[in-house]
């Protein structure tokens, strides 16, 4: 059984992190991959079920509105959704299915919040098997669409709030862009980071970024941010999640098997920091020094990064809790990782970390989809 929890964290310029009880947001749901932003104080939540949900919350996470299913269903459901926001207005991504083998990725917006939402635009008509994992990006009326496709990364870009879309291969490859992809827009430069195996190569799945300076005409060479080194059973690095400041800082971290896998199916949390909006990339970083750790999610702040991501030291293989940590030196050193629900009746997985400020506070919002043993799945 799986369920969505939303955990809250209030940050005070000179305490210690302090996180709230888990907050249920709705029952039965059976909602996986969430994805979530802050909007002023009003939190809005998209995630997949037996098709797209959006819910929000107007009072800091306490009480949450009836989840509803905006993109409607095709023949073969909707999934895979995400959510931005720019300009006063929301936007919504997902993959719909309108046909047997069809995959196409939809985008629509709302004006008001999010009560309704407006005509339904295709953003990327696919005609291969393969089409998954959308991600996008805002700026003003400039919208930018990631997404893993048949031959690479897929990255597409509309002018005028998503009503029309163009673009193309980010990077061609002959092997698999896996996961979700990361996109970012920073001080006029667009960012990719990737998990990416290419057939042709002795490494295995590695993270790599590329930038374009031209709304995705032109990119840079790829750069590989994890060490490329091969793997005999073709893992190495993989899900990668990134975060950017709104001065270019990047933060981007995965979850890596170089130095061994304690569960078989996990490794340390690793990452790189970029100072100069891509141009270079510091030396890794080291999260976790267990080999627990899997999916993560980060915000960065100017120099204060924060991290959470699964991990399975606090109780066993097969039973991961969320554990956040924070740096304050641009990721060279790392707080003492916390289990932020020390509960263990839930098992907790794929969290996403984000903020709203409030009166000049900064407050730490984080969604996760659990399970917890002998019950049906729910929406927390």
């Amino acid at each position: 059984m799986k369920r969505i929890l939303l955990i809250i964290l209030l940050m005070f310029p000179s305490a210690r992190a302090q996180w709230t009880e888990p907050v249920r947001l709705g029952y039965h749901m059976g909602l996986d991959t969430p994805r979530a932003i802050a909007v002023g104080d009003t939190l809005h939540v998209v995630a997949r079920g037996d098709k797209v949900y959006y819910l929000k919350s107007t009072d800091r996470g306490d009480t949450w509105s009836e989840p509803v299913a905006p993109a409607d269903s095709f023949y073969g459901g909707s999934t895979m959704p995400d959510i931005a926001y720019s300009d006063g207005l929301l936007h919504l991504i997902w993959i719909g299915h309108p046909q047997v083998g069809m995959f196409q990725v939809y985008h629509f917006s709302s004006s008001d919040g999010g009560e309704s939402w407006g005509e339904r635009h295709r953003v990327f008509h696919n005609n291969g098997s393969y089409l998954m994992y959308p991600r996008i990006a805002a700026k003003g009326d400039t919208l930018f669409v990631a997404c893993a496709v048949s031959g690479g990364l897929g990255v597409y870009t509309s002018f005028d709030a998503g009503e029309s879309w163009e673009g193309g291969l980010a990077d061609s490859v002959d092997g698999t862009v896996s996961r979700w992809p990361e996109i970012l827009y920073r001080r006029g430069r667009l960012h990719v980071v990737y998990e990416m195996v290419d057939s042709d190569s002795p490494y295995g799945f590695e993270i790599y970024s590329r930038h374009s300076d031209d709304y995705g005409e032109i990119w840079s060479e790829r750069f590989p941010l994890s060490t490329l080194e091969p793997t005999p059973d073709y893992r190495h690095s993989l899900a990668p999640s990134a975060c950017a400041d709104v001065n270019g800082n990047i933060l981007a971290l995965w979850f890596d098997y170089k130095y061994g896998s304690e569960c078989g199916f996990t490794g340390d949390i690793l990452g790189r920091v970029s100072r100069d909006n891509g141009d270079s990339w510091e030396p890794e970083i080291r999260l976790t020094y267990s080999q627990t750790g899997s999916r993560s999610s980060c915000i960065m702040l100017n120099n204060r990064l924060y991290a959470v991501w699964m991990d399975e030291l606090p109780v066993d293989c097969f039973y991961p809790k969320i554990v956040y940590s924070e740096s304050w030196d641009w990721g060279r050193t790392w707080s003492e990782p916390i289990v932020i629900n020390e509960s263990i009746e839930l098992q907790e997985f794929s969290p996403v970390l984000f903020y709203a400020v409030e009166s000049d506070e900064i407050i730490l919002h984080c969604v996760m989809p659990g399970d917890e043993p002998g019950g049906a799945r729910d929406l927390y």
